[in-house]
């Protein structure tokens, strides 16, 4: 949304830590959007959101069609005013690859193009991990992952797309689990488990 209104660039995206602390140790550090993404960094997004504003944030949002629009600023996704479910998530992400995207081509390849990763790794704020399976031959890999709790639930989601013998993969999981933690990486490990059980990686 910050690309495409062009209040970000890739190349000119840096904002500095306030020295604020927080649970992880990467994001107590100056960020750019793609460390911030590869990391997922709360208050890089939550900055972004309170530099634009509902006002100009609404709009572009709503022209994807599906989310719930949040409606204020400092509060950002935290106070449940931005949902998603993991079908309209998949919806989304799957209209980006369309003739006619919701936004610019150019914008859309220039945030896809963030979240490349090794094959077969995944990052999150704890740093990056491995998943199991032989990922030899996977190419134009891209991935990322999103991890909340509270004291009712957790939820952990994990989305994967690459190319493996001229077929293009994508999945999405996602892991809710109540009344009990869990790790962040359960999405991504029943990901890894479905791409094996489906024998796509061996």
């Amino acid at each position: 949304m910050s690309v495409e209104s062009g209040y970000l660039k890739a190349d000119q995206s840096l904002f500095f830590w306030d020295k604020t602390r927080y649970p992880y140790i990467r994001w107590q550090k100056d960020q750019n959007l793609k460390s911030a993404l590869e990391y997922s960094v709360h208050w890089y997004f939550a900055k972004l959101w309170n530099d634009i504003g509902p006002e100009k944030g609404k709009p572009l949002l709503e022209k994807i069609g599906t989310f719930q629009v949040p409606f204020t600023r400092n509060s950002f996704w935290l106070d449940g005013s931005y949902t998603i479910s993991p079908s309209e998530f998949a919806d989304f992400l799957i209209r980006l690859q369309e003739t006619s995207p919701p936004f610019r081509k150019k914008t859309i390849q220039t945030v896809f193009d963030l979240f490349k990763r090794i094959p077969g790794t995944l990052s999150n704020a704890s740093g990056s991990h491995d998943l199991a399976g032989d990922w030899n031959g996977v190419e134009d890999y891209r991935s990322d992952s999103a991890f909340y709790y509270t004291q009712d639930e957790t939820d952990s989601w994990f989305w994967v797309s690459f190319q493996k013998t001229n077929v293009r993969w994508f999945l999405l999981t996602r892991v809710r689990v109540l009344g009990q933690p869990t790790s962040p990486l359960e999405a991504a490990t029943l990901a890894s488990q479905i791409l094996r059980e489906e024998s796509i990686v061996p």
